[in-house]
């Protein structure tokens, strides 16, 4: 006789949880654009509010709060773009997601020093956004 298992189920995390997430990444990302990757985790988790056991929680190494901060800007891109086509004509949807990818790019400036030690994240985040944006841009 077989064994059922049970699929684990993936929880949505608490509310105060994603917020601070949300929180260390926010902090993370102006931290890194002003310091660098070298820029203490320490002092990014008590600029954010929480404790360093927290951070370390969400993000075990610097690596990986790096990526999430990386890969947090690529959707912010991703999901404007469904927002403004939504919202607005597509020229202007066009012009406004433009807009907001030069600012993006200004900021992956400040961090590049932290980002270029850490391509294959790059790489992993540039699919997917083309993913999620690439087939809507066509349609203009």
């Amino acid at each position: 006789m077989p064994i059922k298992r049970k699929q684990a189920s993936v929880r949505k995390p608490r509310s105060d949880a994603q917020r601070n997430r949300e929180r260390i990444l926010e902090v993370a990302k102006e931290a890194f654009t002003r310091s660098g990757a070298s820029t203490s985790l320490d002092d990014i988790a008590r600029d954010a509010g929480v404790g360093p056991g927290t951070l370390y929680r969400h993000f075990p190494t610097r690596e990986a709060l790096l990526e999430a901060v990386y890969r947090t800007e690529m959707e912010k891109l991703a999901s404007a773009e469904q927002k403004f086509a939504e919202e607005l004509p597509p020229i202007e949807a066009l012009r406004a997601w433009l807009l907001l990818f030069v600012d993006y790019i200004a900021a992956k400036q400040l961090i590049a020093p932290a980002l270029n030690a850490l391509k294959v994240i790059q790489r992993k985040c540039l699919r997917l956004l083309m993913r999620r944006c690439g087939m809507r841009f066509e349609r203009w």
